[in-house]
């Protein structure tokens, strides 16, 4: 994720994230069609090569995520209403200085919960 993140800089990354409960395993990169720093839209047919992998797989997609190059650090207003899969995941790359870190939402009645977050800094 890390990697697609820091390429796409300064436009917003996003893909898709499966696995096993618990357990984010696949990570799968998917274009930005906006090519915008402040929004992003999922290019269809990456995103549906994606599922049909996932779903090949037999793996579960677990999470979306995508990057605010620029901040803020928090799910902006506007994602909260593009929002098609409430019960996923939400992660949230951001630069911080140099790097950039990564936090969970889990969307929660009647706000939005971070969730903690361990990541395997080899496999980002």
């Amino acid at each position: 994720m890390r990697a697609h993140v820091e390429r796409e800089a300064p436009l917003e990354a996003c893909g898709l994230v499966a696995g096993h409960p618990g357990v984010l395993e696949v990570v799968y990169p998917i274009r930005n069609s906006m090519r915008s720093s402040v929004r992003y839209h999922m290019d269809g047919p990456e995103q549906v090569k994606a599922f049909v992998e996932i779903e090949r797989s037999g793996l579960a997609l677990l999470a979306i995520f995508h990057s605010h190059p620029e901040g803020p650090a928090l799910l902006s207003p506007q994602d909260m209403a593009e929002l098609h899969y409430p019960d996923l995941l939400q992660l949230l790359w951001v630069r911080q200085g140099e790097t950039w870190g990564c936090k969970a939402y889990r969307i929660a009645s009647p706000g939005v919960e971070e969730i903690p977050l361990v990541l395997d800094e080899e496999q980002l």
